[in-house]
């Protein structure tokens, strides 16, 4: 096998880079820290060693690993949820704001992606919401202590290069800051209940979310069913989000020409849905009436089922473009999530006091969050470029069925929004990679592009993304353009690829 040296930058790893580490697994393996020390100036080595072995142990994409994000990620939007519920009176209002605060910090990724890291950003937000949170509390010494722990906190966030360590010790501190017993001992064990009930129904939903790469064998068992579904259900949700709260695509691609993504009617919808739990819940208008024939913890769970997330979400699923294929799914997607919430909440009210009422608000949390957070951005983007794709390897397996082992296939010159991407062809030795010409720019080499550099008479080869460099050596290299308006490959030399691409050879 053809070793791999695995290099990291100043951005460290990210949930998408679990997928290209994968697909390197099929090679021979090496980490190497020496360049992750020297872009980062030995600032955050701690945050690659833990990456590195997050991967060794728990896997790339593993249900372990999306277990492990989405409870932190609950734990970011249920922190916005009790800041919100300080305000205001009652308790869904504060679901409606986490769900909207909880893609925040993703969505600043398009602004301050080129002045600082991301992590630290977001766990910049997340922790000035618990410190906004701890300023109701009206002991002065406490707060003060409070403080210093979350400062701590952020230091590890820092140094760690995630937010996942410090909220290891915020939560409980959240709890303690809340209670009015200003017992950390005790408030711990308090909410315990919390973090118990995060975890359990956080990965559970994230079981059922974690589908399968698209170029990978089609499962039709009833599971794949779910799986995709709620995984496709939480993309279009998450991109409308996106796209409603600013008009950036990642990588800080505008937007103004795809203003059609947005329909005003799908927008109103939402907000409709909005407006009527409001009127029925907070005005109490028609409650009575309707539960002269409904049993009460019924027809509330049809309301804050149905209206909440059953039509909204329904009517944006069915309306996006790219999924229109997958409409089945989506009928699926939404009555697992409304039995999920019928049986759920028919059975919490039969416990007491505030647990009932916390259990199912960190149920209605989980659901927006994983619908939120668990799948990877640019989804319509992801969809159009596996489809393009997938027309591209068909047409390539006309051109060369059986190529030549340890082949490298560069298609160069494919659409600007389709990203970047390698796949295994032919068999395990080949790799075939697409190149985008949103990285035909000097400034955007370091991005992920393929290059092809000479080093001391070697030849190398970015390989998927700019972690991983492959020793050519007498390695085949075919290259292919890719053609837009006639959709099709032209096979071309490296000369001509060297040629069009001089700016960013060394």
């Amino acid at each position: 096998m053809v070793p791999i040296l695995l290099t990291v930058n100043n951005r460290g790893f990210y949930s998408d880079d679990f997928y290209y580490l994968s697909r390197a697994a099929h090679h021979d393996i090496s980490y190497s820290f020496n360049d992750s020390l020297r872009m980062t100036g030995g600032m955050r080595p701690l945050g690659h060693l833990l990456a590195a072995l997050q991967y060794e142990l728990l896997g790339a994409n593993s249900l372990s690993h999306q277990l492990w994000m989405a409870t932190l990620h609950f734990f970011s939007a249920f922190c916005v949820f009790l800041f919100i519920r300080s305000f205001f009176r009652h308790w869904f209002i504060g679901l409606f704001a986490s769900a909207t605060f909880a893609v925040i910090p993703w969505h600043l990724q398009t602004i301050f992606w080129p002045i600082c890291d991301m992590n630290i950003v977001s766990s910049s937000l997340i922790l000035l919401s618990a410190w906004l949170f701890l300023g109701y509390v009206r002991d002065c010494d406490h707060k003060v202590r409070c403080f210093v722990l979350s400062l701590f906190c952020y230091v590890l966030a820092i140094l760690f290069h995630e937010q996942s360590l410090s909220w290891l010790v915020v939560w409980p501190l959240l709890a303690w800051a809340a209670d009015e017993r200003k017992n950390f001992r005790q408030s711990l064990l308090c909410s315990w209940h919390y973090i118990l009930s995060a975890v359990l129904l956080g990965g559970f939903l994230v079981i059922f979310s974690t589908g399968t790469q698209p170029q990978s064998q089609p499962d039709t068992g009833l599971v794949h069913i779910v799986t995709s579904s709620i995984m496709l259900l939480g993309k279009t949700l998450k991109i409308h989000i996106y796209l409603t709260l600013a008009g950036l695509r990642s990588y800080h691609l505008p937007v103004l020409k795809e203003w059609w993504h947005i329909d005003i009617w799908k927008i109103f919808t939402l907000f409709f849905a909005i407006i009527v739990v409001w009127i029925i819940f907070v005005k109490n208008v028609w409650r009575d009436r309707i539960s002269m024939y409904v049993p009460e913890h019924f027809w509330r769970c049809i309301l804050m089922g149905g209206v909440m997330f059953i039509a909204p979400i329904g009517i944006l699923a069915l309306a996006a473009s790219p999924y229109v294929e997958h409409r089945h799914q989506y009928f699926t997607s939404i009555g697992f999530v409304f039995i999920l919430s019928c049986g759920c909440y028919g059975i919490l009210p039969k416990l007491t006091g505030n647990l009932s009422r916390a259990l199912f608000t960190i149920l209605i949390c989980s659901i927006i969050t994983v619908f939120a957070v668990c799948t990877a951005t640019r989804s319509q983007e992801w969809v159009e470029s596996w489809r393009i794709q997938k027309n591209v390897i068909t047409s390539l397996q006309h051109l060369i069925p059986f190529p030549p082992e340890r082949t490298i296939i560069i298609i160069d010159d494919f659409p600007p929004k389709i990203g970047f991407s390698a796949y295994t062809y032919g068999n395990e030795s080949c790799l075939l990679t697409f190149v985008s010409k949103a990285y035909n720019r000097k400034d955007l080499r370091a991005h992920s592009r393929f290059w092809i550099d000479e080093e001391n008479g070697k030849k190398f080869a970015g390989i998927g993304t700019h972690y991983t460099t492959d020793e050519v050596g007498d390695r085949p290299i075919l290259f292919f353009r890719y053609i837009p308006g006639k959709k099709k490959l032209v096979q071309e030399t490296e000369y001509s690829y060297r040629t069009r691409h001089t700016g960013f050879q060394d």
